[in-house]
């Protein structure tokens, strides 16, 4: 019998796929989430997701955001471009999943950090990182810059698709 896949989404351009085994919970598969000329490289995410074959998929639920926090602590507002093409993004990994034919759950970035203690916030993507270091020690390398949080959080999700909705 093939080992149980759980997979994760954390949207975006800039996002990440994650790609979870329980039977080994101290390693996880997670890449950037494929993209070409600035949108989700949908063929590549789709091979991804068959090569995987996972038994279902919690795609993090995302909207435009009017006010985000700027790399200088300031909130700062999410241009229509970029509202359109994260939601852009968002739309092709769902409809990818689906495709695939893979169970999918949509979870709110609240849920599943209450799940883990996490806090939201200006720190909240580091914070997530660490958590993601603390859980999968053998896969340490791909959370290894600052810049890799969002593979943290889709890691993080997929973990808790483990823990909550794999019952």
């Amino acid at each position: 019998m093939a080992e149980l896949c759980l997979m994760a989404i954390d949207p975006g351009l800039t996002g990440a796929v994650a790609f979870y085994f329980p039977e080994h919970p101290e390693r996880i598969a997670v890449e950037d989430m494929p993209v070409v000329n600035g949108e989700v490289n949908v063929p590549e995410l789709e091979r991804c997701i068959r090569s995987f074959a996972p038994a279902l998929a919690a795609v993090e639920i995302v909207n435009a955001m009017p006010s985000i926090p700027g790399k200088d602590g300031k909130r700062r507002s999410m241009g229509a471009a970029s509202a359109f093409n994260f939601g852009g993004a968002f739309h092709a990994a769902k409809a990818t999943v689906q495709c695939c034919k893979v169970p999918m759950h949509l979870v709110s970035p609240k849920t599943w950090r209450a799940h883990f203690h996490l806090r939201g916030g200006g720190e909240a993507k580091e914070i997530s990182r660490g958590e993601a270091l603390r859980l999968f020690p053998a896969s340490s390398d791909r959370f290894r810059r600052k810049g890799d949080h969002n593979r943290a959080e889709a890691a993080l999700l997929a973990k808790f698709a483990a823990d909550i909705l794999n019952g």
